[in-house]
């Protein structure tokens, strides 16, 4: 089955479109459903089988149905690693100006629609279950701010901070070392019970095993932390070694990290690298120029010519 959005529907009719995150429309009629629904509203989350019209040229649903069985849940979330967005393209005007592009979350809009007849015990076990057991953890970002969108609507203030506060506590109580940097990288703290508006320092060691996805950014931020100081000269250490297996362009973004060495170290690594780069250049340069071979036209000459812009001053 596959699920989607109402994009259109006439209610005298009887009959739409509903929309699919790849930008597929399918016919939908009341009549398609197993069980008609009291009101089909533009956003509203449907599943259906798709069927092919040769007569009409066009692809129907059937067995269509709302949303809300428990096995619908994971299906839901299928989404999560990719884009859910349905657009809703208006095909008329209205006193004469083009009506605006409206744009939904598939899961978001799902999600709203599943929470509906469910207790706030319920929706709880739900996303901690998910959490606990089926949830790829580089997508827990994605993961909270769907269900935080998803709980605004249906839900008042009071009902909604009381679920969110709970399922945030049990996210804080059940994380891993990636789930750690996952959150303190996008300063998601909220997600973790922690207040959004500091920062936190994490252990080195998390740090360490993360350092490939530490860039400058985050290098300032650890720079703060009591480790700071020693954990930059440990990540410039590491982002300075086998030089030689890099390409000129490589070793020069090594240039902005200069500064995240110790004083006294920043003047050696400046050399380290001029040298490196220097050396890369008549290398990379000397095999182009053999790659050209003889001047024998005005192309060729230019060719040659282009190479000067690499030697560095």
């Amino acid at each position: 089955m596959l699920i989607g959005l109402v994009v259109y529907f006439d209610t005298i009719k009887g009959y739409g479109f509903v929309g699919t995150p790849n930008g597929d429309e399918y016919f939908l009629h009341i009549n398609s459903f197993v069980n008609n629904p009291n009101k089909l509203l533009v956003g509203t989350p449907i599943f259906f089988n798709p069927k092919k019209n040769k007569e009409k040229n066009r692809t129907s649903s059937i067995n269509s149905r709302l949303i809300g069985f428990e096995e619908d849940w994971k299906i839901i979330f299928s989404y999560l690693d990719k884009s859910d967005l349905i657009f809703k393209n208006p095909n008329d005007k209205n006193n004469g100006f083009l009506r605006k592009v409206q744009c939904f979350s598939l899961i978001e809009k799902s999600l709203e629609y599943f929470f509906q007849d469910k207790t706030e015990e319920e929706i709880i076990n739900f996303i901690t279950d998910y959490f606990d057991k089926d949830l790829d953890k580089k997508l827990f970002i994605s993961f909270c701010e769907k269900i935080e969108n998803s709980l605004s609507r249906p839900f008042p203030i009071v009902v909604k901070s009381k679920i969110l506060n709970k399922i945030f506590s049990h996210f804080s109580q059940n994380l891993t070392e990636e789930l750690q940097f996952t959150v303190w990288k996008h300063k998601k703290f909220k997600f973790i019970s922690f207040n959004e508006l500091e920062d936190y320092e994490i252990s080195e060691n998390v740090l360490k095993k993360s350092i490939q996805e530490i860039g400058k950014t985050e290098l300032n931020r650890i720079l703060k932390f009591s480790f700071g100081s020693e954990f930059c000269s440990y990540y410039v250490n590491i982002k300075f070694r086998n030089l030689d297996i890099l390409t000129s362009t490589e070793i020069e973004e090594l240039y902005q990290f200069v500064e995240f060495e110790t004083e006294t170290e920043q003047e050696k690594r400046k050399h380290q690298l001029d040298r490196s780069y220097v050396q890369k250049i008549e290398t990379e340069l000397t095999e182009k120029t053999n790659q050209l071979g003889i001047i024998r036209n005005i192309d060729d000459f230019n060719n040659y010519n282009r190479l000067l812009q690499f030697i560095p001053n």
